[in-house]
């Protein structure tokens, strides 16, 4: 055995021992990225759970998180709690959370949000046809985004996020008091 081949495969049985050392929790804090160039966010008009429709741009001047989700998906079950605990912690005048269900039908979303005591305190959007999921190129769920003022993309999380951390809101509040997006 050569030099190379022993240095690959203990750089492999280095890898492996890595990967599988990762708990579920160092995997449910997915950090955000930053978008490049932070092109603007399509805007969409989707009916909430309860037929109103939300658009994005009505939403102008404040900060928004945008979560793509499934009543499916385990991570999706899990981050809707410190969802609603962001949605109670940050000021509503300045900032708005919307979580948009991908291509599942009413009745089990109205079923399944109903489940959550304390309730969820913010809009559930319905995605039907996932034309949103398609023009944003939601690649799979959960997927957040984070929309500045001005209504531009500016981060994104693909997988779970913990949104009642302290890093997460105080990241967030310094967006909300960045007045060099007004």
């Amino acid at each position: 055995m050569n030099f190379g081949n022993l240095l690959q495969r203990g750089l492999m049985l280095c890898a492996t021992f890595f990967i599988s050392s990762l708990s579920a929790d160092d995997v449910s804090h997915m950090p955000f990225f930053m978008i490049p160039d932070a092109p603007y966010a399509s805007d969409f008009n989707l009916p909430d759970e309860t037929g109103k429709i939300w658009s994005l741009s009505t939403s102008k001047g404040k900060v928004v998180v945008v979560n793509f989700w499934a009543t499916w998906c385990l991570p999706c079950r899990k981050e809707l709690p410190s969802m609603r605990m962001l949605a109670e912690t940050l000021d509503s005048e300045n900032f708005q959370l919307l979580a948009i269900n991908v291509g599942e039908d009413l009745l089990d979303i109205q079923s399944f949000i109903g489940k959550f005591d304390p309730p969820l305190d913010f809009p559930v959007l319905l995605d039907k046809n996932m034309r949103v999921v398609s023009e944003w190129g939601v690649r799979g769920v959960p997927t957040t985004y984070i929309i500045d003022k001005k209504g531009r993309l500016i981060e994104i999380a693909e997988g779970e996020v913990d949104f009642a951390q302290k890093k997460m809101v105080q990241k967030l509040n310094r967006f909300i008091v960045d007045d060099s997006q007004d």
